[in-house]
């Protein structure tokens, strides 16, 4: 019975890893594992695989891959204006709304009883002087009007056939402050008939991070003279209504709130809105989504905790979003959806509800945890695929062992007495085998970070507890756990744990990794939260079968304790 219980318990924990084991369950460790069928468009940009870094009361953070940096790349909407030519714009009099103001050049050209024609400057009254007929008032006058206005002063004193031609020839320089939210605020000069647009431009722009195109306002005096909305120009042509004077100032005012749309758009931009309440409908009139989208990803915080959901494009309409969050327009159907589960040591949900064709990495940015408290470095996955064929090719192996123990013909009274024994345990072994359900961990986390698989429906990531202890089972004396001392080898900590039983195999000690893997002693150093496990020491050489319980050893021992690692031996 010993030697029974000695054979279970190396079930129960593990043996070392056969080099068959990729190919018992078709997987390669130099790839991935994922799911079969197409791919669809991806909630989030790809992320590369680094490992998380630790950080307190904030998402997982698994650093990303250069893909397209969503959020960060994103320009918001109606920076496509300072892209440069406005500021090279040339002073252009032709703008018929522009007011003429002191310091202008108007050439005036009379001919009929008297013949004119010079430059005049307005003064400071807003004048000009034409000989023989006197000052003409045009200070404030629109370029439309300046020829009615001189032509109707002149014919005061040439009462008929007197011709007028006027044309606005210079306006005069203007030095215009460009403060707040700007790239390069100043002081910058200009001409009267630049508009705000202009002098914004010659500032470098609004900032993409802080400014708003939304809440731009005009001081002169100390007083708010017109506050200008980008949107309202670029969607129905409204241009800024006040003339630039002289020591004006422009304010770009802070961002107001910024929702990012992305994936089958029209417009790809970070768009900004003045209502305190948005819903999807109203990001819709502005992205413009392509007419075969039917869901939408919307990743975003909520009460500072980081939210994630999955919605038809129905019910998006109607749906609240909020400052900071970033929508996905998707192309598919509503059943392409998977549930993920997430267990171990998090704040955040036990469930969310991804597309097909999210990968790890993008839904470890949703999970919060606490470094304090959870093992970052060492998340796993348990899935279900993977334990339906762990549990087929171990059913397999227990055929093949129950065929050849049945079927082999003793020599002798004392081969078929040892035959009896033999089967009689077989038997049992085999009925606990059968019993056994795996788990189908998979090894996702290594030292050079998470491999980014695809998930698969009912995935479960593991989010392991931070601990600083290390656990000594199996052929001890008194199994236990043990505070983890750096750079204390095995010996430490198996005599913490009583020294080897009488059954131990000294040679046959596994350290079980955080992460899942299960790495023979010599090859790796303990570290917090590794479990230790010394091995049973038992002959199978007497055994006819010794093949075939090792083939159901090594298949059991995946299923139940030794995870499948993805990485590089």
């Amino acid at each position: 019975m010993r030697f029974l219980a000695a054979i279970f318990i190396c079930l129960i924990f593990t043996l070392p890893a056969y080099a068959q084991y990729d190919e018992l369950l078709g997987l390669s460790s130099e790839q991935p594992v994922t799911t079969s069928g197409p791919t669809p468009e991806e909630i989030t940009q790809d992320k590369s695989q680094n490992k998380a870094e630790e950080i307190e009361d904030k998402p997982i953070s698994a650093p990303a891959v250069d893909v397209k940096k969503q959020s960060e790349e994103l320009l918001p909407y109606g920076s496509q204006l300072f892209q440069g030519q406005l500021a090279q714009d040339k002073p252009s009099g032709l703008n018929p709304n522009y007011q003429i103001a002191p310091g202008d050049q108007i050439n005036v050209s009379i001919w009929g009883p008297t013949t004119f024609s010079q430059i005049l400057t307005v003064d400071q009254q807003g004048n000009i002087f034409i000989p023989e007929v006197g000052p003409v008032s045009v200070g404030g006058v629109r370029v439309s009007e300046l020829n009615d206005r001189v032509e109707h002063q002149v014919r005061r004193i040439y009462t008929s056939n007197v011709k007028v031609y006027t044309n606005l020839g210079g306006t005069q320089p203007v030095s215009i402050f460009v403060t707040g939210n700007v790239t390069s605020p100043g002081r910058y000069s200009g001409v009267s008939t630049y508009t705000i647009l202009h002098y914004i431009s010659l500032a470098g722009g609004i900032d993409p991070v802080r400014g708003s195109y939304r809440d731009i306002e005009l001081i002169r005096g100390g007083k708010t003279l017109e506050t200008f909305d980008i949107y309202a120009f670029l969607n129905e042509g409204v241009s800024p209504k006040s003339q630039l004077k002289d020591g004006d100032t422009i304010l770009v005012k802070p961002q107001l709130t910024s929702i990012s749309a992305e994936g089958s758009v029209k417009s790809h931009y970070r768009f900004e809105f003045t209502k305190s309440i948005i819903t999807g409908e109203d990001l819709m009139k502005l992205s413009t989504p392509f007419p075969d989208v039917t869901n939408v990803s919307v990743s975003g915080t909520r009460n500072g905790s980081p939210f994630l959901d999955y919605v038809d494009l129905k019910t998006f309409k109607t749906m609240r979003i909020f400052d900071g969050d970033s929508v996905t327009f998707l192309q598919g159907k509503i059943g392409e959806l998977i549930n993920i589960r997430i267990e171990g040591q998090h704040q955040g949900p036990r469930e969310m509800v991804v597309p097909l064709g999210t990968k790890l990495v993008d839904v470890l940015d949703y999970i919060p945890v606490d470094k304090k408290l959870s093992n970052t470095d060492a998340i796993r996955l348990k899935r279900k695929s993977v334990a339906l064929q762990q549990k087929k090719s171990l059913g397999e192996s227990l055929d093949r062992l129950e065929r050849k123990a049945l079927s082999r013909t003793p020599l002798n009274a004392a081969d078929a007495a040892q035959k009896a024994q033999e089967v009689a345990y077989l038997t049992r072994f085999i009925a606990r085998i059968r019993q056994i359900e795996p788990e189908g961990r998979v090894v996702v986390s290594t030292k050079d970070g998470f491999e980014n698989v695809l998930l698969e429906n009912d995935d479960e990531i593991i989010v392991p507890a931070a601990t600083a202890l290390v656990t000594v089972n199996g052929e001890v004396y008194d199994p236990k756990a043990v505070v983890y001392k750096k750079g204390k080898g095995k010996e430490y900590y198996i005599n913490k744990a009583g020294g080897f039983s009488d059954f131990a195999d000294e040679k046959g000690i596994l350290v079980f990794k955080a992460n899942g893997e299960s790495i023979p002693f010599d090859k790796t150093d303990v570290e917090a939260g590794d479990e230790i496990i010394v091995l049973p020491k038992f002959k199978l050489n007497k055994l006819q079968v010794a093949k075939e319980i090792l083939d159901v050893l090594s298949k059991a021992t995946i299923a139940v304790a030794l995870p499948i690692s993805i990485a590089n031996d």
